[in-house]
């Protein structure tokens, strides 16, 4: 799987590496997708988070992030990966250390203070207080941080570690604003590619449309944005804005 995983984030690490730099993190957090959902903004957890990041809903929704039927805006690569950097960014002030800030973000952040105060009350927030207390973490939670500890050192190198480098596909694409409840699939005609392309660069869209009662963005192949902007124009006689 591990070939496949590396592949999908050459998708989204230049934006990954973008949204880190922008608020001071560290660069290897660009590999917590791997461990987290293997880069794909389809992934859905058996706790039912989703995403790249792997959101629960609430959480979602408290960042800003539109969850209905229609729109899981979770399976943003760009939404999702702005509200993951502040939420770790958060984290990381709020329990002192990296490693407590991973273990919040996998166990839930009520969790690792309930562990703290029960099992180290008073103790000085830090890396090591993560060792400390980790026989007193969920399963999970406990394998956390020397699993994400495994895929920096893995994903940052493959070639050291008997994979190949995956051949890079940057996830580039041409913005369109089209009208209300437009189906992914007149997109494509429109645009003059694949259902299938459409759908990868608009993971969001999950009933296959846009929202209806507003305009949306939407992604299409680089090239393809003045197809469809041209034929909208044709058939509606207004076209959509850029």
């Amino acid at each position: 799987w591990l070939p496949t995983y590396l592949e999908r984030m050459t998708w989204f690490e230049d934006n990954v590496d973008e949204v880190l730099a922008a608020h001071e993190l560290p660069w290897s957090l660009r590999f917590l997708p791997v461990l987290e959902s293997g880069y794909s903004p389809s992934a859905v957890s058996s706790a039912s988070a989703v995403g790249l990041w792997q959101f629960m809903e609430p959480t979602a929704r408290d960042f800003g992030m539109e969850v209905t039927r229609i729109v899981d805006e979770r399976r943003d690569p760009f939404k999702s990966t702005e509200a993951a950097a502040t939420f770790l960014g958060d984290f990381r002030r709020d329990f002192g250390s990296w490693f407590l800030a991973l273990a919040a973000y996998n166990a839930g952040p009520e969790r690792i203070r309930g562990i703290l105060a029960r099992h180290a009350p008073g103790a000085v927030l830090s890396d090591s207080l993560y060792w400390a207390i980790r026989e007193h973490l969920p399963a999970e939670t406990r394998d956390f941080v020397p699993k994400f500890l495994g895929a920096v050192f893995v994903a940052a190198e493959p070639e050291e570690h008997g994979y190949e480098k995956p051949v890079a596909r940057p996830f580039v694409f041409d913005r369109v604003l089209v009208t209300a409840q437009t189906s992914l699939a007149a997109i494509a005609r429109a645009a003059g590619t694949s259902p299938e392309k459409i759908a990868r660069l608009n993971p969001e869209f999950i009933s296959g449309v846009t929202p209806p009662n507003r305009n949306s963005y939407v992604r299409v192949p680089v090239g393809a944005g003045r197809t469809l902007q041209e034929n909208a124009t044709s058939r509606n006689g207004e076209g959509a804005g850029g």
